[in-house]
């Protein structure tokens, strides 16, 4: 029939990621749908299946028409699938889940909150023993999960891995939808772990990967996927303990996700922009420009995979340009910066106001100007820069997980603003802000030590301007703290040392106690003996 033959070429589709069977699939199923008018007892069916499958479209091309179109035909089928209707409830979910897609580029959170309440409904028809309420318990607690990023709200977040931790329990080591259920967990547990700071919840979400991933042999279709998710966690887990063997592990396996996904696979570009991300980390420890230039020559290959109406082009354009001012910083050639502008704005250009990611591509366009400014000392960058941070800090509520960045990348600016102006209200008023962000950073915090430090410098700049001992003495405490985050292989443990040992020095040219200097220069020893020759 020809519902078998578009659900067939929508199957191969999946495998050979060869969009002109997706296409075939589509006008098939397109077919079937005229001839099955308004009474017809199957028309439910085609409407499921031709939603579906636009659906998929979209997730390649980026065609909002095509997401648009496929929550259209799921709310029809909806209507035809009353609540005694059996197959009501993946009515339900599959219009929950287009609706998430469409919050995902659009912003708008009455999307999410509808996607929700679907969910919700979806999961009441079927009790602890029946097969699809793990499947449902997973789509409700992803899409809490994504609740959560946005609002900042942990009620969310905690409840959304507690319904992944439901779905895991029926399916036993063998089960074949075990794998997925790890896989989910995993992710949830990361994502707590990046708001509380608790390396238990990061060693579990890794210990479930590597569990996701011996199930899923050489030849299972969703490898890759594992390897690549193992591979994000490491870098997370290399970041907080600064162990190279983890970034080592990560690389290697976001190299096995790749070679697993060929060129015409609907995942290859998410697989180059994640081994890219991983070598400029790797880049930053080490300072082998090799790894920098690879992970750029990656970033421009995905940024081909993904054309303007790609719905991860935006992404894209931020992680090349991104790479690319990292590359400036190490070898000074302007031409790199001002590509990274280039492409900053354009991704900024692709986030409208409602964007869930715009105040991130502010942010980064702001920073990237920040740093021209630096080179070129044209106000006016500096200016748009502070412009920049300003709107991306108004885009994040007092919840937001990313609210502390922005008012650390504010104070920044502000800071530096008053180097060049000698305004002491900016100066005031980017101590105050990284005060702000460092509440919102508590003891386990992993960005606490960074807020600690910064809190630290701009209290030393008041010191030099005012002779005031007390931010002196508060300087010292707080780079003495954040230094106690930073343990002996922790990436930013240098920087930390270093810092302490010049607010020493500064302290004993004020009081001319020794043990001050004597504790300096071998803060000063220690952070000299953490540089490998090289270093940049």
């Amino acid at each position: 029939s020809l519902n078998s033959l578009a659900l067939a070429l929508q199957r191969r589709f999946q495998q050979t990621g060869q969009l002109a069977d997706l296409e075939e699939s589509i006008a098939l199923h397109q077919k079937a749908l005229e001839l099955r008018p308004g009474s017809h007892p199957n028309r439910s069916s085609s409407l499921n299946n031709l939603a579906t499958a636009l659906q998929t479209r979209f997730e390649q091309t980026g065609q909002l028409a095509d997401l648009e179109e496929s929550i259209a035909f799921h709310r029809q089928a909806l209507e035809l699938r009353p609540r005694s209707h059996p197959n009501r409830p993946n009515s339900l979910g599959n219009l929950a889940t287009a609706l998430q897609t469409q919050f995902e580029q659009t912003g708008q959170l009455a999307d999410l909150e509808e996607s929700i309440a679907f969910h919700r409904q979806a999961l009441e028809p079927f009790p602890g023993s029946h097969p699809n309420r793990s499947s449902s318990l997973n789509n409700l607690a992803t899409a809490l999960q994504t609740q959560f990023e946005q609002t900042g709200q942990l009620a969310d977040l905690e409840e959304s891995i507690a319904f992944h931790r439901q779905a895991l329990e029926p399916f036993p080591g063998s089960h074949p939808n075990r794998s997925s259920s790890l896989n989910n967990l995993a992710y949830a547990l990361q994502t707590q772990f990046q708001q509380t700071g608790q390396l238990a919840d990061l060693e579990e979400s890794i210990a479930f990967h590597r569990q996701a991933l011996e199930l899923r042999p050489g030849s299972h279709p969703n490898r890759s996927g594992s390897l690549n998710n193992l591979a994000t966690a490491l870098q997370t887990q290399f970041e907080q303990t600064g162990q190279l063997a983890d970034l080592a592990e990560s690389i290697a396996f976001h190299r096995q996700a790749l070679e697993l996904r060929p060129g015409s696979h609907p995942n290859l570009s998410s697989s180059l922009n994640n081994l890219a991300i991983a070598l400029r980390t790797q880049f930053e420890q080490t300072g082998q420009l090799a790894d920098l230039g690879e992970s750029i020559a990656f970033h421009r290959q995905a940024l081909e995979l993904r054309p303007g109406s790609h719905p991860k082009r935006s992404s894209s354009l931020n992680n090349l340009a991104n790479a690319l001012s990292t590359r400036f910083q190490q070898t000074g050639q302007l031409a790199d910066l001002e590509e990274s502008i280039a492409f900053h704005r354009q991704a900024l250009e692709l986030r409208p106001g409602s964007h869930p990611d715009r105040s991130g591509s502010l942010s980064n366009l702001a920073t990237a100007l920040q740093t021209r400014f630096e080179q070129t000392g044209q106000l006016a960058d500096l200016e748009e820069s502070i412009t920049f941070h300003r709107q991306a800090l108004e885009l994040t509520s007092e919840s937001h997980l990313n609210r502390s960045g922005s008012l650390k990348n504010l104070a920044n600016v502000l800071r530096i603003r008053f180097e060049q102006t000698g305004q002491l209200a900016d100066l005031e008023e980017s101590i105050a802000f990284h005060r702000q962000a460092l509440e919102l950073s508590p003891g386990s915090h992993p960005n606490r030590s960074s807020s600690l430090n910064n809190l630290a410098n701009v209290l030393w700049t008041r010191f030099e301007q005012t002779g005031q001992l007390a931010d002196l003495e508060e300087s010292i405490a707080f780079h003495r703290q954040a230094l106690e985050l930073r343990p002996g292989s922790h990436p930013n443990r240098s920087r930390s040392l270093n810092n302490l040992a010049l607010a020493l020095r500064t302290r004993f040219a004020q009081t001319g106690w020794l043990a001050d200097l004597e504790e300096s220069n071998a803060f000063h020893q220690q952070a000299l003996e953490l540089f490998p020759g090289s270093h940049p």
